[in-house]
């Protein structure tokens, strides 16, 4: 871990990494490599050979210790530790306490590990940071006003139909991927997928059976599912915020959740 550095504002820049429109940005802009699993000490080897390569990389790490995954999200370039958020046992750590439970990774006893890859260009980044220019509007006078015009507004449905649905079925199978990868870590088993258009949203329907590993109350698990995991995927890959609603069916009891 020595060649990692962490930076001197690392606390507060951490902070945007539980920022929903941070981490939009991101995933819109990035460039989405994949997932990959395996033990831990080779996650760990890939990490740190992307962290310290000349671009900036968004990771996302699943560690599973017994029948808990602990999670870990950090944004690094060049071999600079930009921001890091840890989730470990319940518990939420941000910047140097973050790194140093991410420092003890090797001492611990974890037994599965899960790695989400995006690259995003350090130019890129940097423009993230910046505030979007105010923007003054000028009201203009009862004289200079000019009349309303009708439009009709376009077809939700159509948009949907003829743009999004297509982009999203071209990554099914990667979305089953990511459907089951993300519901094994909570401890579920996974079923079946389906994708269809449902009125103006995308529907997702998860078929699920609960384990003995599973941890996570299902309606805990749907909102992760839905903003943390495979939402952002679908906007990436659809190039728009898709309009999603989440339906699990576990043992037989239906969710949802519409975003």
């Amino acid at each position: 871990m020595s060649e990692l550095k962490i930076r001197s504002d690392i606390e507060q820049k951490s902070l945007l990494l539980k920022d929903p429109l941070f981490k939009a940005k991101l995933a819109t802009f990035g460039e989405y490599e994949g997932f990959t699993r395996g033990h831990v000490k080779e996650i760990i080897e890939t990490l740190l050979d992307k962290a310290t390569a000349e671009t900036c990389y968004h990771f996302k790490i699943s560690l599973k210790k017994g029948n808990v995954w602990n999670e870990y999200e950090i944004l690094a370039c060049k071999g600079s530790i930009q921001m890091i958020l840890a989730r470990i046992n319940g518990k939420e750590f941000l910047g140097k306490k973050a790194f140093e439970e991410f420092q003890k990774i090797p001492s611990k006893p974890y037994t599965q590990a899960i790695m989400e890859i995006t690259k995003i260009e350090e130019k890129v980044l940097t423009s993230l940071f910046k505030p979007a220019p105010k923007i003054t509007v000028t009201k203009p006078t009862e004289e200079t006003k000019p009349p309303p015009v009708e439009t009709m507004p376009p077809s939700v449905s159509r948009e949907i139909a003829s743009r999004i649905l297509p982009s999203i079925l071209d990554k099914e199978q990667d979305i089953r991927k990511l459907a089951t990868v993300y519901t094994e870590v909570y401890g579920y088993r996974f079923r079946n997928l389906r994708i269809r258009l449902a009125e103006d949203v995308i529907e997702l329907l998860i078929e699920l059976r609960s384990t003995s590993s599973s941890w996570i109350r299902p309606e805990e698990m749907i909102k992760k599912l839905t903003y943390r995991h495979i939402g952002p995927r679908l906007d990436k890959w659809a190039k728009t915020k898709v309009p999603l609603k989440l339906v699990l069916l576990v043992n037989g009891k239906r969710l949802e959740l519409a975003r």
